[in-house]
C-alpha cells in the first residue's frame, strides 16, 4: 500500500476510535490535502478538539454538513470562552439535529461532550439544554449519549429532573457508573 494511502487509512482509523490527536498528526504527514466534505469535516473536528480554529475548513463542507457546521461553531465558541454565543450555537444545533437524520455520529458525540463541559463552566444554561435533550434525536442517533448527557445535566439541576431523566430507562436500567450514581442520588 502506498505511503499516502496508508497514512490516510490510519488517520481514518484514528478518527473512528476518537483519537483526534493521532488523526490530525497522521493527516498532517500527508502531502495531499483533505479531499471532499467528509475529510474536511474530520480535520475540523480534530482541530476543535485541540482548541484550534476550524473556520478555514468550514466552507469545504458546510453545504453538505449543515448541522455539523453549527456543532463545530458551538464547540469553537466554547474554546474561545464566548459563552453567550456558544449557548446560542448549541441551542441551534439541538434544534437542527431534530430535522437531520443523517448527522455524522462522531461529531454528535463530541458535541454532546462539549455541551456537558460547557454547562459545567456556564451552569445557568443547564436547565434549557436539559429540556432540549428531552426529545430523542431522529432515528435514535446516539440516543444513549443523549440520555446520558441529560441525566448528567439533571444531577446539576435537581432530584425531580434526575428522576424524570432516569424514567426513560425503566424498566431495563443500564448498569453504568453514571446511571447507578444518578439513581442513588434520585432515590436516596
Amino acid at each position: 500500500v502506498p505511503r499516502e494511502r496508508r497514512l490516510r487509512n490510519e488517520a481514518m482509523a484514528a478518527f473512528l476510535r476518537a483519537d483526534f490527536k493521532d488523526c490530525l498528526t497522521l493527516w498532517t504527514r500527508q502531502k495531499k490535502r483533505p479531499q471532499g466534505p467528509m475529510e474536511n469535516l474530520i480535520i475540523a473536528l480534530c482541530l476543535v478538539q485541540r482548541k484550534e480554529d476550524p473556520s478555514s475548513l468550514i466552507p469545504h463542507f458546510e453545504r453538505v454538513y449543515r448541522t455539523e457546521t453549527t456543532a463545530l461553531q458551538a464547540m469553537h465558541l466554547t474554546n474561545q470562552k464566548k459563552y453567550d454565543k456558544a449557548f446560542l450555537a448549541y441551542k441551534k444545533f439541538l434544534t437542527e439535529v431534530q430535522d437531520d437524520p443523517w448527522v455524522e455520529e462522531h461529531t454528535m458525540r463530541s458535541t454532546l461532550g462539549f455541551l456537558y463541559d460547557f454547562c459545567m463552566i456556564a451552569p445557568r444554561y443547564s436547565q434549557e439544554f436539559y429540556k432540549l435533550l428531552g426529545n430523542p434525536f431522529p432515528v435514535r442517533i446516539i440516543d444513549h449519549e443523549r440520555v446520558d448527557c441529560r441525566i448528567r445535566l439533571s444531577l446539576r439541576i435537581g432530584v425531580k429532573e434526575t428522576v424524570e431523566a432516569l424514567s426513560v430507562l425503566e424498566p431495563v436500567v443500564p448498569w453504568t457508573k453514571s446511571t447507578l450514581l444518578a439513581r442513588y442520588f434520585a432515590f436516596n
